[in-house]
């Protein structure tokens, strides 16, 4: 026969087993708050839209934003790797950047943004900044979409990356406020693709040096430059005159036929041309930055007159 200590015995006992339940509950709870909450990594990935970072909970809504239709102006899908923009308001900087990313994984070095963000000058700090801390050798960074950056040094800086430019617009532009030296984009390798309708970047396009990087062009004209050019390609700077090698004039270098360069064999064609003005004092200008590429040939013909005779050929190995 069951005695009132007993029930009560049974009582206490399913009483604290509750009780322990309850808070197993409760602590699993927290935990798993702590592990989606904050500012953590996503996949091994830091982006910050001015001064807010993105965090598993916010990826859906970074900026809680929506646009006239109800949708969020700005969004992460971490399975593709795709940041989506809605011409989103983006207040504040986060390391004087609008956009700032940083890549702490070898599983994920890419970042591909689409849809349309426009900024406005002035605005504070620079523009879009990624940074490569895990492989330095490689990260990829691509554009889908309309876009328009700004910035004192750089529009876009992926030193360490390369830069594809899939479709739709891009506008990249160096203030040059600051008396610094100034980039329009500044990355590993730049590749612009057919369904590009314009690559427009203002301030230098520095290529990487040291590791060979190139611009690759799917389509002649796509690429426009204001007050700028492009250095480091093929690890080569070279200037006929005023007019510098790039890999969109690489077969018309002076537009007249008769300067031509082949960066599979390093050499440089010339069958007289007229070349007008000079670089750095010279009639020809070339640089090696890239020990990939220390060796020039140059092929075919061509005399300076007697009154061009302080204004020869310069070779600057750096």
């Amino acid at each position: 026969m069951e005695t009132m200590e007993t029930k009560t015995g049974n009582k206490t006992w399913m009483g604290l087993a509750r009780q322990n339940m309850t808070r197993a509950a409760m602590l699993l709870v927290m935990m798993l708050t702590c592990l989606t909450a904050g500012a953590i990594d996503l996949e091994g990935l830091k982006l910050w839209l001015g001064e807010t970072q993105l965090t598993v909970d916010n990826a859906g809504n970074i900026l809680g934003q929506v646009d006239a239709g109800g949708n969020p102006t700005a969004s992460y899908d971490p399975d593709t790797h795709t940041l989506t923009l809605n011409n989103p308001t983006i207040t504040g900087t986060h390391e004087y950047s609008k956009i700032y990313v940083e890549f702490h994984s070898k599983n994920n070095l890419e970042l591909i943004i689409k849809g349309s963000y426009h900024m406005t000058w002035p605005e504070d700090g620079y523009g879009l900044y990624v940074d490569n801390y895990i492989d330095r050798s490689w990260s990829s960074l691509t554009f889908d979409g309309d876009f328009t950056f700004f910035g004192e040094g750089y529009g876009i800086s992926d030193g360490d990356g390369d830069i594809t430019v899939q479709s739709g617009t891009l506008r990249a532009t160096a203030t040059g406020t600051s008396g610094c030296t100034t980039y329009g984009i500044r990355c590993h390798d730049l590749t612009v693709e057919s369904g590009v309708d314009l690559i427009e970047l203002k301030g230098i396009v520095a290529l990487d040096h040291n590791e060979d990087g190139k611009l690759t062009l799917a389509e002649e004209g796509k690429l426009k430059l204001v007050d700028g050019y492009i250095s480091g390609w093929f690890g080569l700077d070279l200037w006929l005159g005023e007019t510098q090698l790039t890999a969109d004039n690489r077969d018309d270098i002076l537009g007249d036929g008769k300067a031509s360069y082949d960066p599979d064999t390093h050499t440089l064609t010339l069958n007289n041309p007229t070349i007008s003005g000079t670089h750095e004092n010279s009639k020809i200008y070339v640089k090696f930055n890239s020990e990939n590429n220390l060796e020039l040939n140059i092929k075919g013909s061509y005399h300076m007159t007697e009154a061009e005779a302080d204004k020869g050929l310069i070779l600057d190995q750096y």
